[in-house]
């Protein structure tokens, strides 16, 4: 036999055993609870409480147990403790699945217990509807934020930007640039003043004034009064009056 083999027929076994052991167990919890109904229902109510009591030490999950055992405590005046057991019993009533058969188990129960459990029941299916509704907003509200998490981490890039590679030949010893430097603008060449001779000579000569010798000479001779003789001669004689002889002699 091999070894898996082995150790599948060891794991069988164990699972036989658990659940043997399980039903064993169930079958002492519906054996106690049976037992502690029928000494209610006998008025024995300590008794009854006696067996209830190691059910519910087993952790039993029947809320019958828990009802009748309200019952009997409130038959033997510990109406507090009864109190808390029908909450208990309702609770894993309105939480349970129904396998437990819990209205035909109380369908004998009439008065005043059966106000009280009543009362537990209705408060206890109000609690789990309130708590279905908080896990239900609980869940909604994590979506929610799921969401938005998903929509920030696509809106932002998913990698760090890349950084360029450290540039060796930096004299002053930087990572590397990010754009290369501007290779220096040539110097524009000085414009000679105007007039100046380009060749290195000096300056060029004023243009002469007007009416000057352009040969050296001197200024030419102002002009004659109007009148003068241009030969040199003298004055012309003035105009005799009129009447006067023109050839001396006296007047007529």
């Amino acid at each position: 036999m091999s070894k898996f083999m082995v150790r599948h027929a060891l794991v069988a076994a164990w699972l036989c055993t658990c659940s043997a052991g399980f039903l064993a167990a169930q079958d002492s919890l519906s054996e106690l609870y049976g037992r502690g109904v029928h000494a209610f229902n006998s008025h024995n109510y300590t008794k009854a409480y006696e067996y209830l009591s190691w059910a519910v030490a087993q952790d039993s999950p029947d809320p019958r147990v828990y009802y009748f055992r309200a019952m009997a405590l409130e038959r033997l005046g510990r109406p507090y403790e009864a109190e808390d057991d029908y909450k208990k019993a309702a609770m894993l009533e309105a939480e349970g699945d129904g396998q437990y058969n819990v209205g035909m188990a109380l369908q004998r129960v009439q008065g005043g217990a059966r106000l009280k459990i009543e009362s537990a029941r209705s408060d206890a299916r109000l609690q789990v509807l309130r708590d279905g509704r908080r896990k239900v907003k609980t869940r909604a509200d994590r979506i929610d934020e799921l969401d938005q998490e998903a929509l920030r981490g696509s809106a932002s890039p998913s990698t760090p930007p890349r950084t360029a590679p450290q540039d060796n030949t930096d004299p002053f010893g930087g990572g590397g640039a990010t754009e290369p430097m501007p290779a220096p603008m040539p110097e524009a060449p000085v414009t000679p003043p105007a007039g100046a001779d380009p060749f290195g000579g000096g300056a060029a000569p004023a243009t002469p004034p007007a009416g000057a010798d352009p040969f050296g000479g001197g200024a030419a001779p102002a002009t004659p009064p109007a009148g003068a003789d241009p030969f040199g001669g003298g004055a012309a004689p003035a105009t005799p009056p009129a009447g006067a002889d023109p050839f001396g002699g006296g007047a007529a």
